[in-house]
């Protein structure tokens, strides 16, 4: 048999399951109805006769107009608005369908079927399942929350549905699009401190005949607002403008380093929760720092990989960007060059996970801060731990997830708490999944 066989027969049941034109609910009834008929013809019983033909008879009829109204609203234009972002553990409604031409008959409504498989971690996926009603009007909007953050992968269909759930009629046209659920926000904690005689000064490595030949050029749309010498003619009735070699204004870089390190070969519910804290503390820090010191910029090493972040528009694409980030394997990660560690003033970010983080801190110099989010430990009751869950009662994912059963390495080795005589700051975080 050719592996390719089944397709037409699968292919032909999915459209036969599109177009199916009775619920859950409608088909035991229209089953119900027939069988009654059946009965009726066998025992010459005209009462049951005339009541499962009327039953027959109203639930096809709601059918037919259900689907005559799905054909019509599909041959409309329909807009899926997506532009806001998502955040996790946040919920929104922002997300919306627009039907143009959607009116429909009295005792029907559109139903959007909203169908999203969220990728929190290395093998590791929640999928969301929802239904919402119209309620009337052209404007359905999608209510999402996600436990955490990471890719999501969107499917939309569309339904016309009586409001005695019986029929339906589902649009043959589906929507799918990707969004990039954001780390959560943090308002709760307090503002980050970084002193201001610290930090590397912005040093620029061109040679003095490269700095010339881009420098000393006239203006082009793109270039830095401080690096603009603004110079007026002696007319004063032209303004031109040069690109200035001297920075006008010192820039002081933070070196921050985010560390998504574990020898764990897949993930568990609580590693996905730990490095989900660890990515929104990081975009906290980055966030508020340069809030307070416009002047700041930063190099964030993300492994061994440095990105440099000179403006609030560079923080929020890196908040893109870290929100599909996954635990990666420390072996074979380390940074080649002793300065590339920058150690005048040094952030380094990671999760109770990173067994290599000794060894990494051993090449830092005295000053750097260590911010990990690591389990409570039970001889300090007088810290209280964040608590994070799973299930919280708003949007759930479905419990089709086997790995939420996988066994967490932190549970039954302490070891990889061990601070070794570092000077971290610990978030600690209880995680639960109801």
């Amino acid at each position: 048999m050719k592996p390719g066989f089944l397709r037409p027969a699968f292919k032909r049941i999915i459209r036969i399951w599109t177009f199916y034109p009775f619920s859950l609910v409608g088909s035991a009834l229209f089953g119900l109805s027939v069988y009654i008929l059946g009965t009726a013809f066998a025992s010459g019983n005209p009462y049951s006769f005339l009541l499962s033909v009327l039953v027959i008879i109203i639930i096809s009829f709601f059918a037919l107009l259900a689907r005559i109204q799905a054909t019509r609203i599909g041959r409309g234009r329909i807009e899926w608005e997506s532009s806001t972002p998502l955040f996790a553990r946040q919920h929104d409604d922002s997300h919306r369908i627009i039907a143009h031409g959607s009116s429909l008959l009295p005792f029907y409504r559109l139903h959007v079927t909203l169908d999203a498989r969220l990728m929190a971690g290395r093998k590791a996926k929640l999928r969301y399942f929802r239904e919402i009603s119209s309620r009337g009007g052209e404007i359905i909007a999608l209510p999402q929350k996600y436990a955490a953050a990471g890719v999501l992968h969107t499917t939309v269909y569309l339904l016309v549905r009586d409001v005695f759930g019986l029929t339906r009629g589902r649009l043959p046209m589906r929507l799918a699009r990707s969004h990039t659920v954001q780390p959560a926000l943090i308002t709760d904690r307090q503002t980050p401190r970084v002193d201001a005689q610290k930090g590397d000064e912005n040093k620029s490595r061109m040679k003095a005949s490269d700095i010339e030949r881009y420098f000393m050029r006239e203006y082009i749309p793109g270039d830095r607002h401080r690096d603009i010498n603004w110079k007026a003619s002696s007319r004063f009735s032209e303004l031109f403008t040069r690109i200035s070699p001297v920075t006008q204004e010192k820039t002081r870089i933070i070196t921050v380093h985010f560390r998504p390190y574990s020898s764990m070969g897949a993930d568990s519910l609580r590693s996905i929760f730990f490095l989900d804290q660890c990515k929104s503390v990081l975009l906290y820090f980055l966030k508020t720092v340069k809030q307070e010191h416009r002047e700041y910029q930063f190099l964030v090493y993300v492994g061994n990989d440095p990105r440099e972040l000179e403006s609030e528009d560079d923080i929020e694409q890196f908040a893109s960007e870290v929100a599909s980030i996954h635990y990666r394997n420390p072996r074979g990660q380390e940074l080649r060059e002793i300065e590339d560690l920058h150690p005048a003033d040094t952030y380094v970010f990671t999760t109770a996970y990173d067994t290599a983080l000794p060894g990494f801190a051993s090449s830092l110099r005295q000053g750097a801060r260590i911010y990990r989010v690591a389990m409570p430990e039970k001889r300090k009751s007088d810290i209280k731990p964040q608590k994070r869950q799973l299930f919280s009662g708003e949007v759930d994912p479905l419990l089709d997830a086997p790995w939420l059963l996988r066994r967490d390495p932190l549970a039954k080795n302490p070891s990889l708490l061990s601070t070794d005589g570092l000077l971290i700051e610990d978030d600690t975080l209880e995680v639960k999944i109801v």
